[in-house]
C-alpha cells in the first residue's frame, strides 16, 4: 500500500480564502485578549494600592480621633479648672477686708451717740453677702442715715434693712452687698 502523505483534497466546489483586509480580525482579537488581560492586571494592582491607601486613611483618621478625643479631654479639664479658679476669683473678691466698714461706720456717729454694740457676719457660702447689725445709744435717727450714706460711699448698698428703736436705743441691721460697678 502506498503511503498517504497529503490527506487533503483538492476540492474545487470550495470557496477561496479570506481576503488580505479581513486577515485584521484574528489580529484584533489576539490584540483585545491581550489589552485586557493588561488592563485587568492593572486593575487588580490599581485595587491593591486603593486597599492599602484605605488602610493607611483609616489608620490616619483613627489617629486623628483619638488626638481630638485627648484635645477635648484636656479642654474640658482646662474648663473645670478654670471655673474653680473663678470660683475662687470671685470669692475672693467679695471676702473684702471688714476693717474699712468698721472704721467708716464709727467715724460716722456723732460724738453724741455711742455704739453700744455692732457685728459683722459674712456667710460662707454667699461672702458677698456681709450681715451688719448695729445697737446705737441716743436719740436721733440722722445717725443711721449717715453711717447708710457712708456705706454707700464704699460701695456697699444695704438691702433688707430693718430698724427697731427702744427709749434711747436703736437697733438697726441690714446685709451689705458689695457694688463692682462703681
Amino acid at each position: 500500500m502506498e503511503p498517504i502523505h497529503d490527506l487533503k483534497t483538492l476540492r474545487s466546489e470550495c470557496s477561496p480564502g479570506l481576503p488580505k483586509a479581513l486577515m485584521i480580525v484574528p489580529l484584533a482579537f489576539y490584540a483585545g485578549i491581550v489589552i485586557s488581560l493588561g488592563l485587568s492586571a492593572f486593575f487588580i494592582l490599581s485595587a491593591n494600592s486603593a486597599d492599602k491607601e484605605t488602610v493607611e486613611w483609616k489608620s490616619r483618621e483613627s489617629a486623628a480621633n483619638s488626638e481630638q478625643s485627648k484635645f477635648k479631654n484636656s479642654s474640658q479639664d482646662i474648663k473645670s479648672v478654670m471655673a474653680k479658679a473663678r470660683g475662687v476669683a470671685e470669692w475672693l473678691e467679695a471676702c473684702r477686708p471688714l476693717q474699712p466698714l468698721t472704721a467708716a461706720t464709727g467715724r460716722s456717729i456723732s460724738p453724741d451717740s455711742t455704739i453700744a454694740k455692732m457685728s459683722l457676719d459674712r456667710n460662707p457660702e454667699v461672702p458677698a453677702n456681709t450681715a451688719l447689725k448695729l445697737e446705737l445709744n441716743g436719740d436721733r435717727t440722722s445717725e443711721l442715715d449717715s453711717a447708710i450714706t457712708t456705706l454707700n460711699g464704699l460701695n456697699y448698698q444695704t438691702r433688707s434693712v430693718q430698724q427697731a428703736k427702744a427709749k434711747s436705743v436703736t437697733n438697726f441691721s441690714t446685709v451689705l452687698v458689695y457694688n463692682e460697678g462703681n
